[in-house]
């Protein structure tokens, strides 16, 4: 028996099986890391592809990168190509920090500078001796091996550069996914950038088109405002010309007839003055300006009366009926404009119903838990709001499309009417149909029992 040919046998055999043991730990090491690599690509991907901002999808793509291939940080910044600046957007691992001293890095400067400005990579697993790696001495203390940067290209153009530091070597499997990962976010960074330009210009054409509106309806208004001044205007003209001419001739002057005029005079400016003066509230309104209340306390029965009864002796056709369902309702408000609230409810029922029809008044009292509520209900049997339009009856210079071309008006009586009573605490709302009618349906609240003694 050779004892030394069976003891060759057994060295080889001891050699092949640690080859073959050193083979399977390589080939376990490579499916690990083409699996891990396999998990970056793929949460990488889900991060450009996802609803948020371009901050947020580097973030994620930085943590991918720390999570799958075990980096000590890793960080993307995007170039201003105002400045020529790259400006840090995120960083993830031991540093998270946006603001510190590479959150800004000219182009040119620093490893990260010359990346972009060179437009190629700088992969090492010796970044102790690196000439690139500035500070040496927190190399050494952090244990750090390896740098990957790659610049984010878009064709030969730069939009960033992605980096990396890790405690161990990077094999090449790892340098070539990381190329694919950088090229993946240049191209979702590049579309970020187009979908933001394209939002920017698509604003700037709705600012441009709203501008092209509000100068319209501002020229639509001016016309309205200046016929409906122009109407009172020319009734005063014509009536103080008549009484001239009369006094000139030597005419005598029915004082009856005097006072019938100077009545009209009187009604055409009190008109032309609630007109002006709802005009200036809805300006003061809409530059954010609440408006000055000359509040008191106040019967709103009694102020709804005088009001009524103020339509009622004109001629007007349809016929207007009150319902007070309670003898008072105290409230605490500005008189003055509360009569132009029940002033232009009344007067826009008058103008949008029909003939022979009746405008019903009613004013009541309404519990609402502990609430208690004045209510005051304008209700007309007119030509109504179209179904799509009630909810914006109340915006400032709106009419309703169904209003007849005689109809003329500003359309700013029902956006001061809102805005007064809210700046009262009060709740105004509207329920309509067309061809059948409309009712303005108003809530203030009353005053309590320890404010009336």
């Amino acid at each position: 028996m050779d004892i030394s040919k069976d003891r060759g046998s057994e060295s080889q055999l001891l050699e092949e099986l640690t080859l073959l043991r050193a083979q399977l730990a390589h080939t376990v090491s490579v499916e690990a890391e083409l699996l891990r690599l396999n998990a970056l690509g793929t949460q990488v991907s889900l991060a450009l592809i996802q609803n948020s901002t371009l901050r947020e999808m580097l973030h994620a793509c930085t943590d991918a990168l720390v999570k799958c291939l075990d980096a000590a940080f890793a960080r993307i910044w995007i170039l201003n190509t105002e400045t020529q600046v790259l400006e840090l957007q995120a960083s993830s691992g031991m540093y998270t920090r946006l603001n510190g001293s590479h959150s800004r890095i000219p182009v040119g400067d620093l490893k990260i500078g010359l990346i972009a400005q060179t437009r190629q990579a700088h992969l090492t697993n010796e970044v102790i001796g690196d000439v690139r790696v500035n500070d040496q001495e927190w190399a050494r203390r952090e244990g750090m091996v390896a740098f990957a940067g790659y610049p984010l290209l878009i064709e030969d153009r730069v939009v960033g550069v992605m980096a990396l530091f890790a405690r161990h070597p990077l094999t090449q499997f790892v340098l070539d996914a990381m190329r694919s990962i950088a090229n993946a976010i240049a191209l979702g960074i590049d579309h970020r950038h187009a979908e933001e330009e394209r939002k920017r210009l698509l604003i700037h054409e709705q600012h441009a088109r709203v501008a092209e509106l509000a100068l319209q309806v501002r020229n639509a208004f001016l016309s309205s405002v200046s016929h409906d001044l122009k109407n009172p205007l020319t009734s005063i003209k014509g009536t103080t010309q008549i009484l001239q001419r009369r006094l000139n001739q030597g005419l005598p002057l029915d004082i009856d007839r005097l006072l019938q005029e100077l009545t009209r005079i009187d009604s055409q400016t009190k008109k032309m003055g609630k007109m002006i003066d709802s005009l200036l509230d809805i300006t003061q309104l809409q530059a954010g300006q609440e408006l000055t209340l000359a509040s008191e306390s106040l019967d709103l029965v009694e102020l709804v009366q005088r009001v009524v009864q103020m339509y009622q002796s004109t001629t007007y056709s349809p016929r207007i009926v009150i319902e007070a369902l309670v003898p008072e309702l105290m409230v605490f408000g500005d008189s003055i404009r509360l009569e132009r609230v029940c002033s232009n409810l009344l007067s826009n029922a008058l103008k949008y119903s029909f003939e022979g029809s009746t405008i019903t008044v009613v004013v009541s009292q309404e519990e609402d838990g502990c609430h208690s509520w004045a209510k005051l209900e304008v209700q007309d049997q007119g030509i109504g709001i179209p179904a799509g339009e009630v909810s914006h009856i109340f915006e400032p210079f709106y009419r309703a499309s169904n209003v007849p071309g005689s109809g003329n008006g500003t359309g700013i009586g029902l956006a001061s009417v809102s805005q007064i009573i809210e700046q009262h605490g009060g709740i105004i709302t509207v329920e309509s149909e067309e061809g059948v009618g409309t009712t303005f349906i108003l809530h203030l609240p009353l005053m309590s029992e320890k404010l009336l003694k």
